[in-house]
Formats: C-alpha cells, structure tokens, sequence
C-alpha cells in the first residue's frame, strides 16, 4: 500500500491538534513538585503580607486568616505527594520553608506534627499566639490533603459551644496548642488530646484541653474542659495509662488571686474508657484552702456551715464578713492533730484550729488579727 507525503502531514498534524493541547492541559493540571511549592509559597507569602496589615498575631480574627491555614495544610500536602515516606518530623520541618515577606512582623509559623495513625497526621500551627489543628492524609485517589480541620468542625451549629473559640472569626478566641497521642480504643480507632492556651496578656490565662478519636475519616470529641493556668506552672499534663490528668489553676468562689499565683492550684482528670472518656471532675491541690473558700462562701451567703466550724468560729468571724471577699496574700497549714492552718487576705488574718477525720476538715478555734 501506498501512502501519499501529504496525507502523511495532514495525518500528522491532525494527531498533534487531537493529542498536544490535552497534554499541554495534562502538564497545566499537574505541575512539577517544584512549581507546586514555589506557587504555594508565593501565595502564603502574599497572604501573609495582607494580614500583617489588619492582624494583632496575637488576637489574629481575620477572617482571610482561614486562607492561611489552607495554604499550610496545602503546602504539607504537597510536601507529602512528593515525598511518600516522609516522617511526622519531616513533614514538621518543611514549614521553614514558608516565609512571611521580608521586612513584615518577626512572627512566623510554627507547627508540630504528630502521626495518628498509618499515613495520618496531626498538625498543629500557630503564628505567636493564633493557632490551629487539623488532621492531613490520602484522600481515596491517593492524593495527600487535609481531611479535617477543628476550623470547619468549630463552626458546625452542633459543635460543642466550648469549641467555637477555634473559628477564625470567633471573639473569644483565638488559642494555640500542641498535642500527644493516647492509646487507641477497644475499635481500633486512634485517640489524641490537644492542650491549647488562648491568647492573651497577664500570667494567668485561659486555657483548653480536648480529647479526640480519629478513625480516618471523622473526628469525635470525646471530652473537652476549660480552665485557667498560671504560665510559669511548671507542671506538666500527665498520663499513668488510664487517666488523663491536667493541671490547672482553680477559681474561688469566695476570695480572689492574683495572676502571678499559682493559688488555688488544681487539676482536671479525665479516665480513658475502651471506647471513649469519662469526666472525673477538678479537684484542689490543697484541701485546707478549699476547706477555707468553701467555708467563706457559705458565711457570706448565709448558708449552713456546721459541718465546716464550731458556731463559736462563726460567731468570731460574723465581724469580719466583708473583709472575707478580698485578696489572697499568702497561707500556711501545719500537720498534726489538731492541724493549724493560717491565711492572710489582704484585710485580715485568720489562723484556724482544724480537726480532721480523713478528707473532712472541721474547725474548732479560730484567732482573727
């Protein structure tokens, strides 16, 4: 069979028009790992510079803050499509790599990853003291994306009104945290806690704990407590296989404290169950001082108080009733029996003869300076 030059050419360019503008359009859709970083990078950086313009970082609430987060979660993404194998600590690292503009606030992003389960990750970002946390793997194609993200389940009319803080936009927030991992339940689904801070000045501030399960596809709250907490607690959250227990800095409901106290210091515990947690409460550090707030309170409101002190303490304190609701100087409590427990409010002094019959205080004297 013959064939003809011209039906050659003609052949020919008839099969470049049908097959270069689709690989032309394939290239376009599928850039290189290098394009797709520069591209992300620039637009991170961009964005970046916009909100430094509108933004305290630490009270960021604009809502162009959630495009942010978006290119972060896109730049692991495409960290993790290159780069298959890669580590929790490695996919970590990869944010140096996205730079606010030259010359604009020193703050930059800071994230920490955790791997959750094969292939899942945990990732928690902050720029100072505006954060967030979601969660990046596979998607069914095998593409790397974020998969969930606490900014879309805070903003669910059915999320947990303590939650809603986590919302870009929200007035209460922001927060900022880090997480850890806990052991799987009874299903096999992966369980994890984050322990989140909100913004904000002063040596007390708010804070957060939330209790996860992760099952690939969803996010289930399992617990979440607020709480206040002293910066310089150097106390650490801690977990003994069962129970989950956070310290905090409890609230009186009698006295006041200043920041830079520790006082009243407390924790929050929560004890793991095969499929999910259970709310054990807060508890005091110091019985003697809870002893004393609950005492206060109940003579302040006029309340029954013969199982906390004899009527003759009631009867030496009935003078000094409105010196009760002040500031907390300082306290003592000495062991023995009979235990002796003083404190200094910033208008009075009381030192307390205490009986004890074991967690139960009572007292049966009391000096008032």
């Amino acid at each position: 069979m013959k064939y003809h030059r011209r039906s050659i050419l003609t052949a020919a360019a008839l099969l470049t028009c049908l097959v270069s503008p689709a690989s032309s359009a394939s290239a376009r859709q599928h850039p290189s790992p290098d394009e797709r970083a520069r591209k992300i990078a620039a637009d991170y950086s961009v964005t970046f510079s916009r909100l430094d313009r509108t933004c305290d970082w630490q009270f960021c609430r604009d809502r162009r803050l959630r495009h942010l987060w978006e290119l972060v979660g896109e730049w692991l993404a495409a960290y993790l499509d290159a780069h298959p194998a890669a580590s929790a600590s490695e996919l970590a690292a990869s944010l140096k790599d996205l730079h606010a503009p030259p010359g604009k606030t020193p703050w930059n992003i800071e994230g920490k990853v955790l791997e959750v389960r094969p292939g899942d990750f945990l990732v928690t970002a902050s720029i100072f003291e505006t954060g967030t946390f979601f969660i990046l793997g596979r998607s069914g194609d095998g593409t790397a994306r974020v998969k969930w993200s606490i900014d879309r389940f805070a903003a669910s009319p059915t999320a947990n009104r303590k939650l809603r803080c986590w919302r870009v936009h929200a007035d209460c927030g922001p927060f900022y945290g880090s997480a850890a991992s806990l052991p799987s339940t009874a299903a096999g689904d992966a369980r994890f806690y984050v322990d989140a801070n909100y913004a904000g000045n002063g040596s007390t501030v708010g804070a957060q704990t939330s209790i996860w399960t992760w099952n690939g596809r969803d996010a289930r709250l399992l617990a979440v407590g607020g709480h206040l907490v002293m910066i310089e607690d150097q106390r650490q959250i801690e977990f003994d296989g069962q129970h989950l227990v956070v310290p905090t800095k409890e609230v009186p409901r009698s006295f006041s404290t200043v920041g830079g106290s520790l006082d009243p210091a407390g924790t929050w515990t929560v004890r793991l169950t095969p499929d999910g947690a259970e709310d054990l409460g807060h508890r005091w550090r110091d019985p003697e001082l809870q002893w004393a707030d609950e005492l206060f309170e109940a003579l302040r409101k006029g309340r029954e108080t013969t199982r906390l002190a004899a009527p003759e303490v009631v009867r030496k304190l009935a003078p000094v009733l409105g010196d009760l609701d002040s500031l907390l100087m300082d306290w003592t409590a000495t062991g023995g029996t009979p235990e002796v427990f003083r404190i200094a409010l910033d208008a009075v002094t009381l030192t307390f003869t205490l009986q004890r019959d074991g967690d139960h205080r009572y007292a049966t004297a009391v000096t008032v300076e």
